[in-house]
């Protein structure tokens, strides 16, 4: 596969965001650049034409505009890449696009690209659009307007002066705009493939200018970055260990996570892969972790230790999936270059490759005696064959898209695939019967699952959904709720009471099967090598930021590291100052909370909590208690001066994400993934309310300064103000696109700050709700975190991609 190919096959998160973006705002000025679309090019002749000099920072929207408009420049952009990769699909995306942009031949040009949109970005909102749009054509035209374009072709001027022509005015607009996301994509690609070695900006160090008719925040200039490029990208698998201790899951940012499945503790990464991972199993005895990636390699791995063991790399293309034999000595693996590979696991040796199907090669699956491999394809085909001769037994056909997952029952003789046609079917394995058809999801079945004992099935869906079904009658039993995107994977525990499920919404979700109750999420930030927390100093001298396993100091006035803190074993999560600037406590992945002296700086004392991940820590307004929130659902008081711990509350049901104290410190609130907030009485430890309305998990929380009012922020892109007296909801701030990870009073109590993984920091007037000022386009890395300064003058901000930001607010 070309550089363009991986290139245009990448992370699907990202074309479907892009397109998505596309579809529903006609310009994306304010939004694109949030998946870091600003790119670099070193090289590049066509890039020339657009830029002054060979190395620029290009902004790919300014390029998709240009390209478009500019005539010739998409002919030209194909002449280039048939010259260098003629076999490309890419080639064909562009030929489709012009023929399209153009409106020549409309009708068969918008079949053409729904066909190729199949094909490519099946189970996109891109492709749903185009079917309706299409849909809509053909409703409301007669047989002699279907095409009218194609038999004397409109400009868009004559489109929109044309007495005839009202409807295809609303439709060219809507064509442009499709076609515009798929471009961006296209193009993007063509970037990356041209940069001959771009990469993505990390961390540039300067505030981009931005105005408000009320606020500006100005451009200070400092440099705060850190090195690397962290981002945390969908999970794209998961699979539980079989003892049921240890989850591992596959992502797309290229690494293997192990979590404790009773925690959620992250317990080791596994880096060596140079694409997303698409897959990941363990071996029967657990000993041993495989995972496939789009890098054409399927790699081995001790899961106890992390240690890479061997990687097979005799596929030509993208690795989709890998399976272990039963008795673990035998690891299959299917790809995009359509074939089946065989593996001896002791030895490494290949041998055996099945060929057969027509298209990509999708997963693959043992059953229970290990005699039959199952293999699910593109070609809407499921195949089985027998694996000690490679014989082909049967071929299953009934789905009418893409096959993406198969499995066999536990006892072998079902096996279940779930497809882009949003069905679930069973078959019979002897006989390749097809046994039923299961139907309730909205979108393609991206996984599918049996239970330990065979009775229930549980599948993923591109709906965000996961659904538990009967198997002996196809009746559909539950569906869990809570993700924020396509749910790629699912797994049940080997005791069959959990399941889990990843998403490209960066989590993974532990459900109870009994009751459908989310126990846990553990979300993809966890993985970011970026800036986790960022926080001022009381009197303002000093900004601390949690990054990869270290806190750095620095100096507010100069941007001048100070100190870099080293001892956490894992990402720090949060640092909060004590109220004299003396202290610093920073909670980790870890499990621990470190105390450290600012002035020295030196580590004073180390809090081990408990066998949990520290998400949130918070000093009382005397300074003399510290709070700690963590996975397990437990909220903390600690003296400060004995390093004893004095308090445990009990009550959410979730991961307790963010803790903050009133501002007369009688009062401790607490934020939760199970979409609560819960109020305590600091002396007592009684739970005084609880407050919700909240549709997922609450990340973030702020007391205002008169301690009257609580704001808090959620993965349900929503703020919050709750009166603290009476619990009562006061008002919603709606804005965000996607979830809320801090909230910030003024410390005039006036403006309200938020921050966003959608790359944005907005402040809202607290007496109307009303959104004052929102950074700009340039903004592109998600936020991670920010914080006032004491007097309010300045904002800082924590960024995944490492860098920290310095905004001067002027009202």
């Amino acid at each position: 596969m070309s550089p363009f190919e991986k290139a245009l096959r990448g992370n699907f998160l990202k074309k479907q965001l892009l397109i998505t973006l596309l579809l529903e705002c006609p310009s994306i000025a304010n939004r694109a650049s949030r998946d870091n679309l600003i790119i670099e090019v070193h090289k590049g002749r066509l890039i020339a034409n657009f830029t002054r000099n060979d190395t620029a920072r290009i902004d790919v929207e300014n390029i998709v505009n240009t390209l478009l408009a500019y005539p010739g420049a998409l002919e030209e952009l194909i002449s280039s890449i048939r010259l260098r990769d003629p076999d490309t699909n890419a080639l064909q995306a562009l030929e489709k696009l012009i023929s399209f942009i153009r409106l020549e031949d409309a009708s068969k040009a918008l079949e053409e690209l729904i066909s190729f949109m199949r094909l490519e970005y099946s189970g996109t909102n891109a492709l749903q659009a185009l079917e309706n749009f299409q849909r809509e054509i053909l409703k409301d035209s007669s047989p002699s307007e279907l095409n009218p374009i194609s038999r004397n072709p409109v400009t868009p001027k004559e489109a929109s002066t044309s007495a005839s022509t009202e409807k295809q005015k609303h439709w060219f607009g809507r064509v442009r705009l499709v076609v515009s996301g798929l471009a961006l994509v296209v193009i993007l690609a063509v970037l990356v493939m041209l940069a001959n070695g771009s990469k993505t900006i990390a961390g540039t160090p300067t505030v981009v200018p931005i105005t408000s008719s009320t606020l500006v925040a100005k451009s200070l200039n400092l440099n705060y970055s850190t090195t690397g490029l962290g981002r945390s990208e969908g999970v794209l698998a998961v699979a539980f260990s079989p003892d049921g201790k240890t989850i591992a899951s596959a992502s797309a940012d290229k690494t293997i996570k192990l979590w404790e499945s009773s925690s959620g503790k992250l317990l080791r990464t596994l880096t060596g892969h140079l694409f997303e991972v698409n897959s990941v199993v363990f071996s029967p005895d657990g000993k041993t972790l495989a995972s496939a990636s789009a890098d054409k390699t399927v790699k081995l791995w001790a899961s106890g230790t992390g240690t890479l063991l061997r990687t097979f790399a005799e596929h030509s293309d993208n690795v989709k999936s890998v399976a272990f034999s039963p008795d673990g000595k035998t690891l299959a693996s299917c790809s995009d270059d359509k074939t089946i590979q065989l593996w001896e696991v002791s030895t490494g040796n290949l041998f055996n490759t099945l060929t057969g199907h027509s298209n990509f090669v999708l997963a693959v699956a043992f059953s229970s005696d290990g005699k039959t491999l199952a293999s699910a394809s593109a070609d809407k085909t499921i195949r089985l064959w027998e694996i000690s001769s490679g014989k082909l037994l049967n071929t299953l056909t009934g789905h009418t898209e893409w096959v993406w997952s198969i499995t066999f029952s536990p006892d072998g003789k079902t096996v279940a695939t779930g497809s882009a046609d949003k069905t679930i079917k069973l078959w019979e394995v002897s006989t390749g019967k097809l046994l039923n058809s299961l139907l309730g999801h909205s979108d393609g079945v991206s996984s599918v699952a049996f239970s330990p004992d065979g009775k229930t099935l549980a599948s993923a869906n591109a709906d965000k959904t996961i659904k538990l079904w009967e198997v002996s009658t196809g009746k559909e039993l539950v569906t869990f709720s809570g993700h924020s995107d396509l749910v790629n994977s699912v797994a049940f525990s080997p005791d069959g009471k959990t399941i889990a499920s990843a998403s490209l919404d960066k989590t993974i979700k532990l459900w109870e099967v009994s009751t459908g109750k989310l126990l846990n999420t553990i979300l993809g930030r966890s993985s970011v090598e970026g800036v986790g927390s960022v926080a001022f100093s009381p009197d303002g001298k000093t900004i601390a930021s949690g990054n990869n396993k270290t806190v750095k100091l620095w100096e507010a006035n100069s941007g001048q590291l100070v100190a870099t803190l080293v001892g956490h074993s894992e990402w720090v999560g949060q640092v909060a100052f004590s109220p004299d600037s003396k202290i610093l406590a920073s909670g980790s992945g870890d499990n621990t909370i470190k105390l450290w002296e600012v002035g020295t700086p030196t580590l004073l004392t180390t809090l081990s909590s408990s066998p949990f991940w520290i998400h949130s820590v918070a000093f009382s307004p005397d300074g003399k208690t510290l709070a700690s929130a963590s996975s397990d659902t437990v909220v903390k008081l600690w003296d400060i001066s004995s390093n004893k711990e004095l308090l445990g509350f009990s009550g959410h049901s979730g991961v307790v994400y963010r803790v903050a104290f009133s501002p007369d410190g009688k009062i401790l609130a607490s934020a939760s993934a199970d979409k609560t907030i819960k109020l305590w009485n600091t002396a007592t430890g009684k739970e005084l309310n609880t407050l919700k309305n909240h549709t997922d998990a609450v990340i973030s929380i702020a007391f205002s300064p008169d301690g009257k009012t609580l704001a808090s922020g959620s993965g349900d892109n929503t703020i919050k103000l709750w009166e603290v007296s009476s619990g009562k909801l006061l008002t919603t701030f709606v804005g965000h696109v996607d979830e809320v990870v801090w909230v910030g009073f003024s410390p005039n109590g006036k403006t309200l700050a938020s921050a966003s993984s959608d790359s944005t920091i907005k402040l809202w007037e607290v007496s109307s709700g009303r959104e004052i000022f929102t950074t700009t386009s340039q903004q592109s890395a998600g936020v991670t975190s920010s914080a006032f300064s004491a007097d309010g003058t300045h904002l800082i901000s924590g960024h995944t991609d490492g860098s920290i930001k310095l905004w001067d607010v002027v009202s």
